[in-house]
C-alpha cells in the first residue's frame, strides 16, 4: 500500500478554468487558477489511488516528464491538448487523504432503556459525544 505517491501534472487554461491532466492516471480536473488546479489534482491523485488500494489494483508508478507528456500526444484532441501546457509535478499523502475523508460523521440507532434516556435527557448529556467517547475508549483511540 502506497501512502505518498507524486506525478507529472499538466495544467492548462481553457477559457476561464485551469484544467490538470495526471497522466499515469489519466484524470482531469478543474480549479479557478493554477494553485486550485493543482489542489484539485491532489484531490484527484488521493482520490483515484484510494480507489485502485480499495479495489486491490495495482496503483501506477510516476513516468518519467517526457513519458507524461508523450502520453498526453496521445490523448490529444482538438479540445484537450495538453501537451503545450505546464508540466509540474503533485504529490499526495494517501494516509492522510484517506483518514480526512473517511473521518466524516455516520448516522447510528442506538436502543436504550426509557429510563435511561429520561435521566440523561433531564442532565442534558449528549448522546452522540458520550458513545463517541466510549466507543474511543473500547477501541484504544484518542
Amino acid at each position: 500500500m502506497k501512502n505518498r505517491v507524486i506525478y507529472p501534472t499538466l495544467v492548462k487554461q481553457y477559457d476561464d478554468v485551469y484544467l490538470a491532466y495526471i497522466p499515469d492516471l489519466d484524470v482531469i480536473t478543474e480549479g479557478r487558477d493554477e494553485f486550485d488546479a493543482i489542489s484539485m489534482a491532489r484531490d484527484a491523485i488521493s482520490l483515484s489511488v484510494m480507489s485502485l488500494q480499495d479495489d486491490n489494483q495495482p496503483v501506477p508508478s510516476p513516468s518519467s516528464a517526457q513519458a507524461a507528456i508523450a502520453h498526453a500526444e496521445k490523448r490529444a484532441d482538438e479540445e484537450t491538448d495538453f501537451t503545450d501546457g505546464m508540466l509540474t509535478y503533485v504529490d499526495a499523502d494517501i494516509a492522510a487523504y484517506s483518514l480526512k475523508c473517511r473521518n466524516h460523521a455516520v448516522k447510528k440507532n442506538c436502543t436504550i432503556p426509557a429510563w435511561m434516556n429520561e435521566e440523561a435527557t433531564a442532565l442534558g448529556l449528549n448522546f452522540s459525544q458520550i458513545l463517541q467517547e466510549a466507543l474511543a475508549q473500547k477501541l484504544g483511540a484518542k
